[in-house]
C-alpha cells in the first residue's frame, strides 16, 4: 500500500466505514453487532488510536501496513500495554486501542478484496483476545471525578428558594459553567457579568441553532459565557434546562445576575437543607457533578480514559487535561 502508515491506516478504515448506512440494519445482518464504522466521530477516534502503530512499525523497518501479521500485532499490543502501565492509565484506554486493531483488521481485509488480485484475509483475533486478561493489570478507571460533587444535585437545586438561583445552578450542573459564567462573578467584573439572551444569539440576532451533542448525539443549545480571566467559552445545554433559561431571559432582559456572596449563601443554605453540606464544597460542587457525568458519557461513547479527560477538560475551559485532573483530585 502506498503513502505513509497514517495514510494507509486511513485508507483501510475507509473500507469498513458506512457513514450513511443504517447501523441498525447492519446489526441485524451481522448477529447484533455492526462490523462497520457509522460516524465521522468514530472514524476519527479510531484512526487516532492507531497512530502509535506508525512509529512502532517504522522502528522495525516496516513501511507497508499490509505486512501486518498476528505476531506483529501481539508484539505491538505488548508494547502498548507496557506503555499504559507505565503511564498509570486505565483499562478502558487500552481496550479501545485493542478494539481499533479490530477495525483495522476488517479494513485491511476489505481493502485487499477490493484492490488485490489475490486477496488476503487478515485475522488478528488471537492477538486481541490474548490481551483481554492482560488488560486486568490496569485499573478500571483513573478518573478523579467521583467524589467531589453533590450526592443528589437535583434535590439541591429544588431546595434553592429563588428561581434565578435554580437556573444558575442548573447551568453549572448541566454545562460545567463557573459561577461567573452564570452571572455571579467573585471579582474582576465591574458592574457584574450577567448572562443575557445575547449569549444565546449569533451576529444576526437570532438564536444559535441547536445541534447534536458530539458525545451523546442528543440535541443541545449552544451559548457562550465569559468566565475566568475574561475568557469566552462555548457551552452546550440540554434542551429542557435551555428552554427554562430562555423563557426566563425573555421575561428578564437584564439577565441572570447575582452578587457572588448572595449566590454562595443560597448555595450553602440549600446544601445544609438537603444534608449535603461539606466544608469548602461551595459553588464548584456542581462542576464536579458535571465532570463526573460527562466523563461517564464519554466512556460510554467509546472514548478511552485519556480522550475522555481531554473532552471534559475542553468543556470545562481548562487548558490541559492534567489541569482538570489536578483540579478534581
Amino acid at each position: 500500500m502506498r503513502g505513509s502508515i497514517k495514510t494507509q491506516i486511513t485508507a483501510a478504515l475507509k473500507c469498513c466505514t458506512k457513514i450513511k448506512e443504517s447501523r441498525h440494519l447492519q446489526k441485524q445482518l451481522h448477529g447484533g453487532k455492526s462490523p462497520y464504522i457509522h460516524s465521522m466521530g468514530t472514524f476519527d477516534r479510531t484512526a487516532r488510536r492507531l497512530w502509535p502503530l506508525q512509529g512502532w512499525l517504522k522502528a522495525r523497518g516496516i513501511y507497508d501496513i499490509e505486512l501486518l501479521t498476528n505476531e506483529l500485532v501481539k508484539e505491538y499490543l505488548d508494547c502498548r500495554l507496557a506503555y499504559h502501565i507505565g503511564k498509570g492509565n486505565c483499562r478502558q484506554t487500552f481496550k479501545v486501542e485493542v478494539a481499533a486493531i479490530g477495525n483495522l483488521e476488517r479494513g485491511l481485509t476489505l481493502f485487499s478484496q477490493l484492490h488485490r488480485a489475490i486477496p488476503t484475509v487478515y485475522d488478528f483475533s488471537k492477538a486481541r483476545k490474548s490481551f483481554t486478561a492482560k488488560a486486568r493489570q490496569l485499573s478500571k478507571t483513573t478518573s478523579e471525578y467521583e467524589s467531589r460533587g453533590l450526592p443528589d444535585p437535583l434535590a439541591f437545586i429544588a431546595a434553592l428558594e429563588e428561581p434565578h438561583h435554580k437556573l444558575m445552578a442548573a447551568l453549572q450542573l448541566y454545562c460545567g459553567c463557573r459561577s461567573e459564567g452564570v452571572g455571579a462573578p467573585q471579582r474582576g467584573y465591574p458592574g457584574g457579568n450577567p448572562l443575557t439572551l445575547q449569549h444565546f444569539t449569533g451576529p444576526d440576532g437570532k438564536l444559535v441553532p441547536t445541534q447534536k451533542d458530539s458525545v451523546t448525539g442528543e440535541m443541545v443549545r449552544p451559548f457562550w459565557t465569559k468566565e475566568k480571566g475574561g475568557k469566552v467559552a462555548w457551552k452546550y445545554c440540554p434542551a429542557s434546562p435551555a428552554k427554562q433559561v430562555l423563557d426566563w431571559l425573555a421575561a428578564h432582559p437584564d439577565g441572570l445576575c447575582e452578587a457572588y456572596s448572595a449566590y454562595l449563601a443560597a448555595i450553602n443554605k440549600a446544601m445544609r437543607d438537603t444534608g449535603q453540606s461539606v466544608r469548602g464544597r461551595g459553588t464548584h460542587a456542581l462542576r464536579f457533578n458535571f465532570a463526573r457525568r460527562r466523563y461517564r458519557q464519554c466512556i460510554a461513547a467509546g472514548m478511552g480514559d485519556e480522550e475522555a479527560k481531554r473532552q471534559v477538560s475542553r468543556e470545562m475551559s481548562h487548558n490541559r487535561p492534567d489541569i482538570t485532573e489536578g483540579y478534581y483530585a
